[in-house]
């Protein structure tokens, strides 16, 4: 059995350091939005989203990116979401092969994976495109990898589009959101849907 974990929104509440950077690097190029303007750019990795916008693809933009996002990572992202080391932590001890399938950039994923000390739980990572949304072919990558199949693969992810990627790869998806209208939304495409890790976790050991 393999767990594999969203990141953004399911182990960190990371969009506001990932908002708060992109926002720094557009306004040196003049240009101001704000969270709420920013919700059709995201599928693509943060480098596709700020190239995207800018209509530019000078690298220098990314790099400026990641500078931000490691001198503000203690400031708005210091801590992951409640119970999530413990279950990382429960899930290993049992054996059970655990990855990390996110749709951010390497680059920012390793500064996090590196700030907590989160790489010795995963036995891959799966990350995203600068072009576009590629979950669906992560888990295709992920099947091969690990020489299983659909049915082998749990994710745990905070969104509609990772419903909506799971449901078409017929993968298992528990749901986490800890915004309660936000969790009321999911609930109507997944009856698995969670607040918090303890009464998550509580589903997975059945599933296990």
């Amino acid at each position: 059995m393999i767990v594999a974990f969203d990141f953004d929104g399911t182990l960190a509440s990371s969009f506001s350091l990932i908002n708060k950077c992109i926002f720094k690097v557009l306004e040196e190029e003049g240009i101001h939005m704000d969270e709420s303007s920013l919700g059709p750019y995201f599928g693509p990795t943060e480098e596709g989203m700020i190239n995207h916008i800018l209509n530019n693809e000078n690298r220098a933009n990314f790099e400026k990116y990641l500078k931000y996002y490691s001198e503000y990572h203690n400031v708005l992202l210091n801590a992951l979401n409640p119970y999530c080391i413990e279950l990382l932590e429960h899930l290993k001890n049992k054996g059970i092969t655990l990855v990390l399938l996110t749709g951010r950039s390497l680059e920012s994923t390793l500064i996090s994976l590196s700030y907590f000390g989160l790489n010795k739980y995963f036995e891959k990572i799966y990350v995203g495109s600068k072009d576009r949304g590629v979950k669906k072919e992560n888990f295709k990558k992920l099947m091969k990898d690990f020489s299983c199949t659909n049915k082998d693969i749990i994710y745990i992810g905070d969104s509609k589009k990772d419903i909506l990627d799971c449901l078409a790869l017929d993968i298992k998806i528990l749901s986490i959101n800890f915004d309660n209208n936000r969790l009321i939304k999911l609930k109507e495409l997944n009856k698995f849907c969670y607040s918090n890790f303890i009464d998550l976790e509580q589903e997975l050991n059945k599933l296990i």
